[in-house]
């Protein structure tokens, strides 16, 4: 027989998630015959698996020691300095001997707490790997809550809700438990985030404001183009841009495409270069970098978007010298913050969301039916009271070294 008392991290998911992650080499199967068999029981009663366990829960298992240890995976094993000396080496292949290694202690927590986690991500760094052979920024904050022994075999592994292009530094958010997970998803996807960035652009921008496209992807080459709606197009119709919807209706253009929005503050302004700060209205890949390349002011360093020789001219301003054909990828594009919503006002649309479940006979089906929205399922499902210390917060990501540098550089060629 075994006892599990549940923690706060583990809260929020259901019996039979836990359990699943608890012997992770037993089949549901097994768990639901034990559960009809009162085998297992959650607090001293019987369960068919659906409940969800919560902080202060007791998981009783009246199964034989060898039966739990043949079900459960090794332990886990530390393997963080593996990991991240594998980091390292990878942050040393594109940077050189510059000062952008990273030790093992140099993961830069802007924010933490139980449920979620924010840090700072180092430009040339994945946000989550495409390979097995990848170490990502996602990888390096498990085995940073691993250090701090709050991962077990039964916790939720840390996720990362928020991705960066590669060569884009700046603030990533991950969950640390269900709960975290769950909260920040919803905000994402509901964009309650608000997020901005800093950039250091080609030429002069001094436009102040929204800009909005057409953007296109071209799977096969990995790139977007987007083609600007100017603002008479755009208020043709007395609507926003955002009244074209997906695809090419209302134009002869006959590719999909997504409409897109950026809001443009500029903060520095020369002939030369110009630095702003923007606001991301609508996220899809590359959008930031293909707008402001549309408009003719590529980011610095950009070689996919931008004019290589011009990347390379300030590269080497920059460091100093010619760089000898090595390409040190500094592109000075920062995610700079995230502004958090006000946890209170969706505690209020969760209770209002629950009241009506409550008149719901057949909650499913009225999914189904489009009657209640997932996202407002989603919503309910989150203790947003234990959210409450990040209620409006501003998350900000100091800019790198390299970046103030060249921040330096341009004010000084005006």
């Amino acid at each position: 027989m075994q006892k599990i008392n549940i923690t706060s991290a583990d809260s929020g998911q259901t019996l039979i998630k836990f359990l699943s992650r608890y012997m992770k080499n037993a089949p549901k199967s097994f768990f639901y015959k034990m559960l009809r068999k009162k085998n297992i029981v959650l607090n001293g009663k019987k369960s068919d698996g659906t409940d969800m366990v919560k902080m202060g829960d007791e998981i009783t298992l009246f199964l034989s020691d060898e039966t739990i240890d043949k079900f459960r995976e090794e332990e886990i094993k530390d393997v963080r300095t593996k990991r991240l000396n594998s980091y390292e080496k990878h942050v040393k292949k594109l940077y050189g001997d510059s000062d952008k290694t990273i030790s093992s202690e140099d993961l830069e927590v802007l924010y933490e707490d139980d449920d979620v986690i924010f840090v700072n991500k180092p430009a040339g760094v994945l946000s989550q790997k495409a390979d097995n052979a990848d170490v990502s920024i996602n990888e390096v904050i498990i085995d940073y809550v691993r250090e701090n022994d709050e991962l077990t075999a039964t916790s939720v592994k840390p996720a990362i809700c928020n991705r960066l292009d590669r060569n884009t530094s700046g603030v990533i958010s991950a969950g640390k438990s269900i709960t975290g997970l769950k909260a920040l998803s919803y905000m994402f996807k509901a964009r309650s985030v608000k997020k901005y960035y800093r950039t250091i652009v080609m030429g002069k921008c001094d436009r102040k404001g929204i800009l909005e496209g057409r953007l296109y992807k071209d799977e096969e080459n990995n790139k977007v183009t987007v083609e600007i709606v100017s603002g008479k197009e755009s208020a043709a119709d007395g609507n926003s841009f955002d009244a074209f919807g997906e695809g090419a209706a209302n134009s002869e253009d006959t590719r999909e495409f997504v409409p897109v929005k950026i809001s443009i503050e500029p903060l520095f302004v020369s002939d030369s270069y110009s630095y702003l700060e923007i606001e991301l209205i609508t996220g899809k890949s590359h959008q930031i970098r293909a707008q402001l390349a549309s408009i003719g002011n590529p980011v610095i360093g950009d070689f996919k978007y931008g004019n290589r020789n011009a990347n390379m001219a300030f590269l080497e301003k920059q460091h100093g010298g010619a760089l000898k054909g090595k390409i040190k990828p500094d592109m000075f594009l920062h995610a700079y913050k995230l502004v958090m919503p006000e946890i209170e006002e969706l505690e209020e649309r969760a209770e209002s969301i629950k009241l009506k479940l409550k008149e719901i006979p057949d909650v499913s089906a009225a999914i189904r039916t489009g009657e209640i929205d997932e996202e407002d399922m989603n919503l309910a499902g989150v203790d947003w009271k234990k959210l409450e210390e990040i209620s409006g917060w501003d998350i900000i990501a100091p800019l790198p070294d390299y970046f103030k540098r060249a921040l330096e550089i341009i004010q000084a060629a005006k």
